[in-house]
Order: structure tokens, then sequence, then C-alpha cells
């Protein structure tokens, strides 16, 4: 295969499902039909979060049933469940989206068990992004610390540190006397005997650093400051030279299921395989 059409392949395969989405959808006549399949109108809000570049509403894209392009960076799809949950997959867990910053480019997200309104919200698993992800923890004053959750442990107190206390509604007797006592703590703070007396440990960001420990982390302090969520940015670094040449040009990037650079929106409709400035025989749309 000549290495010209090899490169012209993916643009070629986004075109195609371009067109099938225009003779599937129920776009209406005169309506642009890169903005009403993949790229979409912008911003499009669910439960009072604006979604926009490069961030996506996740959801069929091609029309076909196959969410094989997407206009935005790859593992940014947010759901919206119900029509008024805004959620971001990490991994195996769905979190809430509750803001993204544009100008600071990030994303805040409350694991949905705390906001869910318990007194006594459980943490049981490691906030952690995976590599499909285009996101990373954010660097910027405002996420400065975690939390460490350490579960079924034996012991009630620590002789060092007695302002430590378990968390008061995760005792064994609430927990029908099986599980162990829990415990919650700033990062910084000495932990070696709890990893020593505790089975499970789990490490969650936050959005504010926490300065002391006193009887309202046995209560209800460590809730209100796990619901103030953690903060993630968009890893722009991992865009490729094409992507950064199509955004240099006022494009937005198209990616495949595979997370691949797939062709570059332009604002007057057409795709191209690069920039929006670009010379060359133009794509014809459909009639």
């Amino acid at each position: 295969m000549a290495p010209s059409l090899r490169r012209r392949l993916p643009l070629l395969h986004l075109l195609l499902a371009i067109f099938a989405a225009a003779s599937l959808g129920d776009d209406q006549p005169g309506e642009d039909y890169t903005t009403t399949t993949i790229c979409e109108p912008q911003p499009i809000t669910c439960g009072g979060v604006n979604i926009s570049y490069p961030f996506y509403l996740n959801r069929t894209a091609d029309g076909s049933g196959n969410n094989n392009y997407y206009c935005g960076y790859p593992g940014l799809g947010i759901d919206c469940v119900g029509g008024k949950y805004p959620t971001l997959n990490l991994d195996y867990y769905s979190y809430n989206v509750t803001h993204i910053n544009y100008t600071d480019d990030t994303i805040t997200l409350a694991d949905p068990d705390v906001l869910d309104d318990k007194s006594c919200p459980q943490v049981d698993h490691n906030v952690t992004v995976p590599s499909f992800v285009w996101l990373m923890v954010d660097s910027t004053e405002y996420t400065v610390g975690y939390l460490l959750f350490f579960t079924n442990c034996s012991t009630l107190t620590l002789p060092d540190q007695p302002d430590i206390k378990p968390i008061a509604c995760a005792s064994p007797e609430d927990n029908g006397g099986d599980d162990g006592y829990s415990f919650v703590v700033p990062s910084y703070v000495p932990h070696q005997i709890l990893s020593q007396q505790c089975k499970d440990v789990f490490l969650v960001p936050v959005l504010q650093n926490v300065s002391q420990i006193d009887q309202e982390w046995s209560t209800s302090g460590y809730r209100s400051i796990l619901k103030l969520g953690f903060q993630l940015e968009v890893d722009w670094n991992r865009r490729s030279e094409q992507c950064a040449k199509c955004e240099e040009s006022n494009g937005q990037c198209a990616y495949n299921g595979g997370g691949e650079f797939a062709g570059c929106f332009c604002d007057n409709g057409r795709v191209e395989e690069q920039e929006c400035n670009a010379s060359g025989p133009e794509e014809q749309q459909p009639s």
C-alpha cells in the first residue's frame, strides 16, 4: 500500500462514519453534518455542568450504535446519567462531575457515595487515573493533600497519637461486630501503627490541605472534606503533533476508540487530516 494512502485511511474511515451517521440520524436539512454527529454544538449541559471540548458527551457518536469516533481527548467522555447527573469513569469507578474549569483546564470529581448524603461514607478503593484517560492529578495549589483510610483495624487506640480516634460511625458495633475499626488521617500524619494493625488502606486526594487532627475526624469532619471532591487536570502533553496543529488552526481533534488521532474538525464543517487551513483538495460534504 502506498504510504500516502495509508496516511489517509483514518480520515477516510472517519468520513465514512460521518456519512453513515448522517444517513441514519434525524438531522434536519441544512444542519452541519459534522456538528450534529461527532462534534456536537457546545457547550452541552448536564446537571448544571457545561461539557465542552476536550470533554465530550459519552454516547453513540456515529449514530449506528458504535462509539467509534469522538470529538475530544481519550477518556474524557462524560455520561449524563438520567439526564441530570454528569459522571466520569476512572477505570472501574465512576465519579460525579461537580465542575469543569476551562480556564485552568481542571475537572472536579467527587465519589457518589459521599454526595449521597450518607452520614458515614465508606471509602473502599484508591483513586487512580488509568493511562487511557488524558487526565492527571492537579498540580495547582488547590489539590494539596491526601487522606488515608484504614479499615479492618484491630487496634482501638494509638499510644503515641491520642487525638486520632476511630471513625465513630464505623465501629465494629455499628457493623455487626465483624469488620474491626476504621480510621482516617491526612497522609502526612505518621501512620506506621495503623499500617501494621489494619488490613486495608486506601488513598484519596482532597481539595484542601488538612492542618490538624481533632475529634471531628471521627464524626463528620472527614465527610465534609470528601464532599468537596478532588481535581484532575487535562494532560495536554498527551497530544500528538497532528492534534496540536489542528487546535492551533482553531480545529478540534477527533480520536477513534483506540485513542488514535483520526482527523481535524473545522468550523466550516470540513474534516482535515491535520490543519483547518491546510491546502489541498476539499473534502466533499454529502448532499
